[in-house]
């Protein structure tokens, strides 16, 4: 089975990703608070971003992982290299996709009990999540789209394989794959498939938005105060 999400085949007269909104039947995007009374909703959607910033002599990383507006699970991320050790663009991308498949492998469990104990529910929006049946992520980034699918992790394990940051980059730490997998993994044993929607660069503005307000957080002089997470 496919890991790549197609749009195409879920939304009508699909032609960007803003479309998807709102979709008859079982899509809801996340800029969507709450879906139409028609809808159900099995899958949520998180869109995705990151980012390397060069400050002065020091380096981040910057990203996000948004869930929609207002929802708690939006977060922001900073990583800060230093003299041994620089925040690579392959490192930045690794720690969000890990991060947002463990925020998804976090909400609320199915249990035994059904859908009306705290045991059968998973709630993302404020909306009952137990018919969940897919998790969506929303990345413009080849790279990312990469770790987050099985065949882009099978090719950055061969030999020869290059990043699309830099044609003479390699793979810097295959265990990413490994522990990405192992997300992946924790996710099917709740039940839920991963898919990757791959859309054009600037189409995940709302991770976007998250991720330029986490900016502001570095002043001029490329200091980050991790009080501010």
């Amino acid at each position: 089975m496919s890991d790549i999400f197609q749009p195409k085949n879920y939304i009508r007269d699909y032609k960007k990703a803003s479309d998807a909104e709102h979709v008859e039947g079982v899509w809801v995007h996340p800029k969507l608070l709450y879906p139409h009374e028609s809808c159900t909703q099995e899958a949520v959607i998180v869109a995705l971003s990151a980012l390397k910033v060069q400050l002065a002599v020091n380096n981040y990383g910057v990203g996000a992982c948004y869930f929609g507006p207002g929802n708690d699970r939006n977060k922001s991320m900073h990583i800060k290299g230093n003299e041994k050790q620089e925040v690579s663009d392959q490192l930045i991308h690794a720690v969000v996709a890990r991060a947002a498949l463990h925020a998804v492998g976090n909400m609320t469990q199915r249990g035994g009990g059904g859908s009306g104990s705290p045991q059968g529910q998973r709630f993302v929006h404020g909306i009952d999540m137990a018919n969940v049946r897919r998790a969506v992520f929303k990345v413009d980034s080849p790279f990312m789209a990469g770790l987050l699918t099985k065949d882009g992790r099978a090719k950055m394990r061969r030999p020869g394989w290059t990043s699309s940051f830099d044609k003479d980059e390699k793979l810097e730490d295959p265990s990413w794959l490994d522990a990405i997998e192992l997300e992946i993994d924790r996710l099917a044993s709740l039940g839920l498939e991963v898919l990757v929607w791959h859309v054009s660069e600037g189409e995940t503005t709302e991770a976007a938005a998250v991720m330029d307000g986490a900016l502001w957080e570095i002043d001029g002089d490329g200091d980050y105060d991790p009080g501010s997470d």
